[in-house]
């Protein structure tokens, strides 16, 4: 079966899992953050090089409560320490990297962001990455400042593709989208890099995803014709 070299995720649905299921919203984010993990091993499994994650969007950085948000900085930083001692990230070699105005984190955020960068950033057989106040409008922004002080000229679309913020991946373009929560829309997510991504939606909130439904995406990508406006 032919599958996708980089599948980007946007795992909608957490919170209103939690109402649905009677549950605060730290255990909702807790099983949340768990299935990112499950969703790293499917990709390995099915030989699926790189792996792109919406974490947190630029406007839920803006927007969300502060309680909100210092529940997704605990997890993150969980997950960060738990990736820098994971065997499965170094028997594959996994680079692990954020995309996105992550700096704006606090900083002991921004200190295990670093660190776990720094402990991966020689590999380059898997990737995974995590967008993480993240939005395409603002990364389309921040392409335009980049080349206007690295380059400082006109560009070729060959010099366009250096810029983006998946620039240094083999294959910087995202091949299949996949979004749960019943949403059909990318919400700000990698608008450059999905233009030929083919989009798969599912009712599901994102902690109900399952393998199952990860294969069922896989199926969906294998079984459609990709023309790249040929």
């Amino acid at each position: 079966m032919r599958v996708p070299n980089h599948i980007g995720i946007i795992p909608d649905g957490n919170r209103r899992w939690a109402v649905a299921h009677g549950v605060d919203i730290y255990t909702a984010y807790l099983i949340g953050s768990d299935k990112v993990e499950d969703v790293l091993e499917w990709a390995l499994d099915n030989n699926i090089q790189t792996v792109t994650v919406y974490v947190l969007s630029y406007e839920n950085f803006i927007n969300r409560s502060e309680i909100e948000k210092k529940i997704l900085y605990e997890l993150l930083i969980r997950k960060l320490k738990k990736a820098r001692e994971d065997p499965r990230i170094h028997d594959n070699k996994v680079k692990v990297t954020l995309i996105g105005r992550w700096r704006s984190l606090p900083p002991y955020v921004v200190d295990e962001a670093i660190k776990t960068m720094t402990a991966t950033e020689s590999y380059n057989s898997h990737f995974l990455n995590l967008a993480v106040v993240y939005g395409g409008y603002q990364s389309i922004v921040d392409m335009v400042n980049m080349a206007i002080m690295k380059v400082g000229k006109l560009i070729k679309d060959e010099e366009l593709v250096k810029l983006l913020p998946t620039g240094f991946l083999p294959k910087p373009f995202i091949d299949l989208v996949i979004r749960t929560g019943g949403e059909r829309r990318l919400s700000n997510f990698f608008p450059l890099e999905s233009i030929y991504a083919e989009l798969y939606f599912l009712d599901k909130y994102w902690p109900d995803f399952s393998r199952e439904d990860f294969q069922e995406a896989l199926r969906y990508y294998a079984s459609v014709e990709r023309k790249f406006g040929r």
